[in-house]
């Protein structure tokens, strides 16, 4: 039996991976946690490390810390990918990310052994369809497609590769895309559509059901009228002024709408509708969260998780929130795109 690795290193990326892994049977599969922090183990990573489902391995790799810390780690971590590689029989590589060193790294070593291999990006968000991260600005916006590249280069060989766009790099066969009409150019590795059943039906759908239990020592389900999915507090109340400001603005909209609940950003420390509405697990993965719920209506934030909750529930009406955000952007009309009603503020809903 032939073996598939799976490199990820986000929980969108492991929740990617959960539905390919158990969708192909006629492979073993494996799962590489990379980049992580030292003693800081995803809690997705743990519950799946006790129920790994589909998966024959599940391990966690290291970034490590400081300039000479995150060297001597990166060499562990290669040394690790290389006795991986001679130990399995890969012939299909999956990534949430085909700009990871890790990824790139494997991919080298496997032309080097002349091992073929059929290696699938599996889409990362807002990011496999825009040509520039929408958060960059500045110098940042020069140095991410220019320098970053040439010092990798530099530190660790010609094979790195950054040329295209998200998951367009030369060691990509095939993206997976939830949306591929939303590509802006026709150019790069062959596009498949990313079933949504693979992830709401049969075997993944109670796997992932299974690992939310674990993580939240509870059973996670909402069928009702709406979910608000509330960005951190700092960009909420920058436009509403307070607490009670938010509060006064969404009452109307609270108060005509039916069963309702309430995803607050991961970090969050303040919960500005504690009274008002009851709360879903905050740290859960939102598209975790996603497909083990039913609404009507999503509000949020501008983010890859509303993409998400259009494609896993494509009857909902999902909108976005431009929270005075100037002009029309690209990723507004992104979202439009997808099916995504763009929306002024929270209490527009």
């Amino acid at each position: 039996m032939k073996d598939a690795i799976h490199f990820c290193s986000t929980p969108r990326n492991v929740f990617l991976s959960i539905g390919q892994a158990w969708r192909d049977t006629t492979r073993r599969h494996h799962l590489l946690m990379i980049d992580q922090p030292e003693g800081k183990e995803e809690a997705l990573i743990t519950a799946l490390a006790a129920n790994p489902g589909p998966f024959e391995s599940v391990q966690t790799l290291p970034k490590g810390s400081g300039l000479f810390g995150k060297r001597a780690t990166r060499r562990q971590v290669f040394e690790l990918i290389r006795e991986r590689l001679t130990a399995w029989s890969i012939d299909r590589v999956f990534t949430g990310n085909d700009r990871r060193i890790e990824f790139q790294y494997a991919q080298y070593q496997l032309q080097l052994a002349n091992r073929p291999v059929h290696a699938i990006y599996l889409e990362d968000g807002v990011n496999s369809y825009l040509p520039f991260h929408p958060s960059h600005r500045g110098l940042r916006a020069i140095a991410d497609p220019v320098i970053e590249p040439l010092l990798k280069k530099i530190g660790y060989g010609s094979w790195y590769d950054r040329s295209g766009a998200v998951g367009c790099s030369r060691w990509v066969n095939e993206r997976q895309l939830t949306f591929p009409a939303l590509l802006q150019t026709q150019q790069g590795p062959d596009v498949v559509q990313l079933p949504a059943e693979n992830y709401t039906t049969g075997a993944a759908a109670a796997h992932i059901a299974q690992l939310v239990e674990s993580m939240t020592r509870e059973a996670v389900t909402f069928k009702g009228d709406l979910l608000l999915v509330l960005p951190h507090s700092n960009d909420l109340l920058a436009q509403y002024g307070d607490a009670k400001g938010f509060q006064r603005a969404i009452k109307p909209l609270l108060d005509s709408a039916g069963e309702t609940r309430v995803k607050y950003h991961p970090n969050e420390n303040l919960a500005v509708l504690e009274d008002w509405v009851a709360e879903l697990p905050r740290r859960l993965p939102m598209e975790m969260l996603i497909s083990q719920c039913v609404c009507r209506r999503i509000v949020g934030d501008t983010s890859a998780a509303l993409l998400s909750a259009k494609w896993l529930q494509p009857d909902a009406n999902v909108m976005s929130v431009r929270n005075s955000r100037p002009g029309p952007s690209r990723l507004f009309e992104l979202m439009a795109q997808a099916g995504v009603q763009v929306i002024e503020r929270f209490d527009s809903a």
